[in-house]
């Protein structure tokens, strides 16, 4: 696997596609290195940001799916259903989102949050199907601060967001809250294709991503075709993400390494979120 220079690659600005944006670089990279021996050259490009250093996020619970004969393969991350620690004691809530809109959010007590210059960080934690810990960030900036953003753009703000929010001094909430989720989202990765000309031709990443006060999930999948397409008490202090603008959210195992690497970087706005009486469906088909 090569990776191109900042100078010569161009990260495209981001797309809602019904108010969702989204980037996986965990499954693009192994998808990469699945399909580059049935490349002409063995050997697949893809952008400077997609490399990253030590050991992937969930990368144990990677599934890689080969065609030969196409060829193409598929590698796919399926955290199954996540439940949220009860300590933070998880409700469904309602609030009003930037445009003036009731949304259906879900409301934690005793949440950290980092303040930062255009926006909000926060992190909270859930146990993946397996018992292990896990945490999903949460990051809350105006809209127009990701106008002008690209997808690996999004992705190195994660990224830079998750290291902030571990060096800094976030401040305690007595509750934050988040808006509830359904997400069913894909995207034709043309600059991988433009990347790999005569090699790839077809790179494509599916989202499909559910959220509310039970839990979460998310299944991430990049495909790769080598071949033909396809008291008087103190008021509380509560942070509400989605009150001032877009929300960007992804995933983290829970633990020590200095760099943590982004899994499903999804950046949603107001069309994307649930109205208030909206029921969230975790039994998504994973295909």
């Amino acid at each position: 696997m090569q990776y191109q220079t900042k100078d010569s690659f161009q990260d495209p600005i981001i797309k809602f596609d019904g108010g969702v944006a989204a980037i996986d670089i965990i499954t693009l990279v192994a998808a990469g290195n699945a399909i580059e021996p049935y490349t002409a050259s063995r050997n697949v490009l893809l952008p400077q940001a997609a490399h990253y250093n030590g050991k992937a996020t969930f990368d144990d619970l990677m599934q890689i799916n080969v065609d030969q004969e196409e060829p193409s393969v598929s590698a796919i991350i399926d955290t199954k259903k996540m439940t949220w620690e009860e300590a933070n004691n998880p409700q469904k809530v309602t609030f009003t989102d930037y445009t003036g809109v009731s949304r259906q959010g879900v409301s934690f007590s005793g949440a950290q949050v980092l303040k930062t210059d255009n926006g909000q960080l926060t992190q909270l934690p859930l146990k993946l199907y397996d018992g292990r810990s896990a945490l999903m960030w949460f990051a809350e900036l105006p809209l127009s601060e990701l106008q002008q953003t690209g997808y690996y753009g999004l992705f190195n703000l994660a990224r830079s967001w998750t290291a902030q929010f571990n060096d800094g001094t976030p401040t305690q909430y007595d509750k934050v809250q988040v808006p509830a989720q359904q997400i069913d989202y894909g995207r034709a990765m043309v600059e991988i294709v433009q990347l790999n000309k005569g090699q790839l031709i077809d790179v494509t990443q599916k989202f499909k991503i559910a959220l509310d006060d039970s839990g979460a999930r998310v299944y991430v999948e990049t495909m790769m075709s080598a071949g033909m397409p396809s008291g008087i008490s103190p008021e509380p202090k509560i942070a509400i993400f989605g009150q001032r603008g877009a929300v960007i959210f992804w995933l983290t195992e829970l633990r020590s390494d200095k760099e943590l690497t982004p899994f499903s970087v999804v950046a949603t706005i107001s069309e994307a979120w649930l109205d208030p009486n909206d029921a969230v469906n975790f039994d998504f088909e994973a295909k």
